[in-house]
């Protein structure tokens, strides 16, 4: 799954997931907390697979409930002390989106071995003839049935994103303005 598909498919699951339990839309802060978990397993998995080979995979270390789980409860620790337990909950939901979208077409074609990355490295990973390069990645896109309905997804998480108030732009945007240029004297 793509990067922006990792998000849409984590947002749509936080966001309706919210309204299924009569709360209110995400905040900043919990929709940047699902975005790095929707993100995080490839964002630790990729480069140490390709750019600096000491992973054997690009779905190892990341993508496995032995790294997962560990992270999420000293998250969840550390959250809990400091009152922001809503903040790993949508992490959580991300990460877990992640794997899950790695995850389904192996599961829905029967190709249950491919489980394994969920346990590695107690479990031998699947290893994928893959090039190490986004560029590649970005320059193979085809218009297949999976790719456009991940583009209707993105559609979809648009639309509910923007109902719920565009969850983000204000703390990115404050951000942005804390490391901005300062006035020079």
């Amino acid at each position: 799954m793509w990067p922006w598909g990792h998000l849409a498919l984590g947002y749509v699951l936080y966001s309706l997931g919210r309204r299924a339990g009569r709360r209110a839309p995400p905040t900043d802060q919990q929709t940047l907390a699902l975005a790095l978990g929707t993100q995080l397993p490839d964002l630790i998995d990729k480069p140490l697979a390709w750019w600096v080979p000491i992973l054997p995979g690009g779905r190892t270390l990341g993508h496995s409930l032995v790294f997962a789980v560990p992270l999420v409860l000293v998250l969840g620790w550390v959250a809990h002390r400091r009152g922001r337990r809503s903040w790993v909950v949508a992490f959580a939901v991300g990460y877990a989106s992640h794997l899950a979208g790695d995850l389904y077409l192996a599961v829905a074609w029967g190709n249950y071995y491919e489980l394994n990355i969920l346990l590695w490295p107690l479990t031998p990973t699947v290893l994928y003839d893959a090039q190490p390069s986004v560029l590649w990645h970005l320059s193979s896109i085809t218009l297949t049935p999976l790719f456009l309905a991940e583009l209707a997804l993105g559609a979809f998480v648009v639309a509910l994103w923007l109902a719920d108030g565009r969850p983000g732009i204000g703390s990115v945007r404050r951000l942005l303005r804390r490391a901005g240029p300062t006035p020079s004297k």
